[in-house]
């Protein structure tokens, strides 16, 4: 890229009398990027190969791969932003039914929703739970991080919160009548005895370790 050097403006952006070649605009496309901090809509294979001078703290990708909006934080490329995305959470107390779980991120802050419907009675022990898709700041975990319901297919709900530990999210339900300020373990029999067509939905959020 260059710029004209007799008559006519002079300038960033401003080519030679010879034709504009693929080369030129490239270089100018990597200028606008630098100076704006965002390389633009690239696949990972093309993320990776940027080094050197080009590749420096603060750089700004949309990786098509993933389809997250990713920086470089000086040692390696940090997601910022991706729309919701499913995972396939493995599982403690409980077994089979139909699982749907998608999460979303926008920088440390995860969101997740999960929705389990039971075939059966699928689960066992106390305390069923789920994996994160992201590992959680264990400072983060002390506190509930969102609501559940428990759905009865007989027609009763029963709300609850969402704790989490680093890697795993368990439901608890409130108790009725004189224990309303407690919230109880969910077991095989509580807070109902649990058959086909009973549900557990979760939303929760949390900051990503």
């Amino acid at each position: 890229m260059g710029y004209s050097t007799s008559g006519g403006p002079k300038g960033l952006g401003v080519f030679n009398v010879t034709a504009q070649t693929a080369a030129d605009l490239n270089k100018l496309l990597e200028l606008i990027a630098r100076l704006g901090n965002f390389y633009g809509g690239i696949p990972e294979s093309q993320r990776d190969a940027i080094t050197g001078d080009a590749l420096y703290e603060g750089l700004l990708v949309f990786n098509t791969d993933s389809g997250a909006l990713e920086m470089y934080d000086g040692s390696g490329w940090a997601s910022v932003f991706h729309g919701w995305r499913s995972w396939s959470p493995s599982r403690v107390n409980n077994t089979s039914g139909a699982l749907s779980a998608v999460y979303m991120r926008v920088g440390d802050l995860i969101r997740c929703r999960i929705v389990w419907t039971l075939t059966g009675g699928n689960i066992s022990g106390n305390n069923p739970s789920w994996s994160l898709p992201v590992p959680a700041d264990v400072l983060d975990t002390q506190f509930a991080h969102g609501t559940v319901t428990l759905d009865d297919a007989n027609g009763d709900e029963y709300p609850g919160v969402v704790r989490i530990s680093a890697s795993t999210a368990t439901p608890y339900y409130m108790q009725p009548d004189g224990n309303r300020n407690r919230f109880a373990s969910v077991n095989a029999t509580a807070p109902f005895t649990w058959v086909a067509g009973d549900r557990i939905t979760m939303e929760f959020d949390y900051k990503a370790a």
